[in-house]
This record gives structure tokens, C-alpha cells and sequence, in this order.
């Protein structure tokens, strides 16, 4: 929704009170890695959580290599970015999954790391009551 301070404390504290919880350690790597805002983005911190997140699924979640492959490539590891998303490649099941992977590795192969797209921050939307 784009409250992405909000967000990092909530996955934070998912992990907090669930540390077995696979999701909020992907989603929080996700969001360290390539966050459009510069000053939330923490390479190092992504990589451990991205790690977490695949250990957790014992190596076996094509998600996850690619979201540590965005972590390698934040804190400028390119060698282990390409070497991941070449992982998550080989393990995609789609077509779309494939091709998106290897637009992702043709960043990591040029020295560039991913960002997600910015998203505007929303807000409930204001409920007027009607005076009789």
C-alpha cells in the first residue's frame, strides 16, 4: 500500500512472535532489498532475512532465491545475484516466472539492482454520514 516504514515493523514483529514464519521473512527481504525508497532499503539485513526464508523452506522455494538474488545484487554482489537468479530460473514453472527471471538477471548481469515499483500510499477513504 506504500506505508513502507509500517510494513517493515509489521513483518518485523511477524517474525518476532513467529520466527518459523516463512512469508514475513520473504516479504521483509523483498522490501530490504528493493524498496523504491532509498533510505528503507538495507542490503545486508535483506540478505540474512532472505536466507532465513530459505532455509526455512529448505532451498526449495524459487521465490525465495530470487529475492536473495535482489539482496546479492543490492549490496552489489553481482556474482551471487546472477548465481541466484540463475537458481530461481532453473526451478520456475512458468514460462511468465522464466521470462521475468531472466529480465531480472540481465539487470544483475549489467551491474543493476531491482526496485520494485513505488506505490502510492492509500488511505481509507472517508465515509460522510448523512444528517437527517
Amino acid at each position: 500500500m506504500g506505508d513502507y516504514d509500517k510494513s517493515i515493523k509489521d513483518y518485523s514483529e511477524a517474525i518476532r512472535l513467529n520466527p518459523e514464519m516463512h512469508d514475513a521473512y520473504q516479504n521483509l527481504a523483498l522490501l530490504l532489498a528493493s524498496c523504491p525508497n532509498d533510505k528503507l532499503r538495507d542490503g545486508a539485513s535483506a540478505i540474512e532475512y532472505a536466507t532465513a526464508a530459505c532455509e526455512l523452506s529448505h532451498w526449495k522455494n524459487g521465490n525465495d532465491l530470487a529475492i536473495l538474488a535482489a539482496a546479492f545484487a543490492e549490496v552489489g554482489d553481482w556474482e551471487m545475484a546472477v548465481k541466484r537468479q540463475q537458481e530461481y530460473i532453473a526451478m520456475a514453472q512458468l514460462e511468465s516466472e522464466k521470462t521475468l527471471g531472466r529480465q531480472r538477471l540481465e539487470l544483475y548481469k549489467i551491474k543493476k539492482a531491482y526496485r520494485e515499483e513505488p506505490k502510492p500510499l492509500t488511505s481509507m477513504p472517508i465515509v460522510k454520514s448523512s444528517s437527517q
